[in-house]
């Protein structure tokens, strides 16, 4: 089936960025073309959120799509705006006013600083909508550079729930270094406020972590265990924290070099936890000639 211009750019924002169309969302328009100049200071009737392109002093429109912005409309009080000027950063309009949503990484509190130059590791998109609420989802790093862009604890991730009568929830979760730093949201906080047609009020920042990590402390108890015969290298995974564990047969040590492993309760001791099919670590030291090279471990054997 051959398509429209104004339909393949359709199908593309919906295969690609989850869009809807108006008859997934009730009526309300989620995808509005661009024209000449959007209106930041005037609402439209009801409360929605849609992909467009808000103008840009120094982005050329040739390196944008019509669909790279996010408007966030409360009918009667104003816009939140997602827009490439400020690296996707918030911004609250109020008739001929507006406010940035304050950051709480590591950034310039400059409303008028886009953080990262290009854009290259920001993004922003509609994850839930309805009568009801909006769900956006802002992801960015906060030093926005070739390494950091790499990095997983460099990133940021951000959730906002947005209600029609616009009291707004923000999740900041930022990167960490384990997966299980990321499970029990390590570092995140809540922050609640509420968009009115003055600015933001009543804004109120809470921990949104939600449970300590596991520690050698509480692991369970270590169980006497002679392996049959002479084992090449025999790892007990008892050291229940850090970046390395110790050989027990010629305490050799080994480096764990793996974003995904962390420390959990074993059957006996502590385990590293792997969630992924591969982790790569290295053991220095080691006088056997097979285990003086990079090696793999599987989950399965931990």
């Amino acid at each position: 089936m051959l398509l429209s211009k104004g339909n393949l750019v359709l199908a593309a924002c919906l295969a690609v960025l989850g869009c809807k169309d108006s008859g997934d969302s009730g009526g309300r328009q989620v995808l509005e073309p661009r024209g000449s100049q959007v209106d930041l200071s005037q609402t439209s009737a009801g409360f929605f959120a849609h992909y467009t392109r808000v103008n840009s002093v120094d982005i050329p429109e040739k390196i944008t799509g019509p669909y790279a912005d996010i408007i966030v409309n409360l009918e009667g009080k104003g816009k939140l705006v997602f827009a490439r000027d400020h690296s996707y950063r918030p911004v609250w309009h109020f008739g001929n006013n507006s406010n940035p949503v304050a950051h709480l990484a590591d950034i310039s509190s400059d409303a008028n600083t886009r953080f990262d130059k290009s854009n290259d590791f920001s993004y922003v998109r509609i994850l839930e909508q309805s009568d009801e609420k909006v769900v956006i989802h802002w992801r960015y790093f906060p030093k926005a550079n070739t390494k950091m862009g790499r990095d997983p604890e460099g990133v940021v991730h951000e959730i906002y729930t947005i209600t029609r009568d616009g009291n707004v929830t923000r999740l900041y979760r930022p990167g960490t270094d384990t997966i299980t730093g990321w499970d029990v949201r390590r570092g995140a906080i809540i922050q609640t406020m509420r968009l009115t047609e003055n600015g933001i009020a009543d804004v109120q920042n809470k921990s949104g972590e939600l449970q300590a990590g596991v520690s050698q402390g509480n692991g369970n108890a270590i169980v006497n265990y002679t392996p049959p015969g002479l084992p090449v290298a025999h790892w007990k995974f008892d050291e229940g924290e850090g970046t390395s564990t110790v050989e027990s047969l010629k305490s050799a040590t080994g480096y764990i070099d793996s974003h995904g492993g962390d420390w959990v309760a074993g059957v006996s001791g502590s385990a590293l936890f792997l969630t992924v099919i591969d982790q790569q670590w290295w053991s220095r030291r080691m006088r056997h000639p097979y285990l003086r090279r990079l090696f793999l471990l599987k989950p399965g054997l931990i």
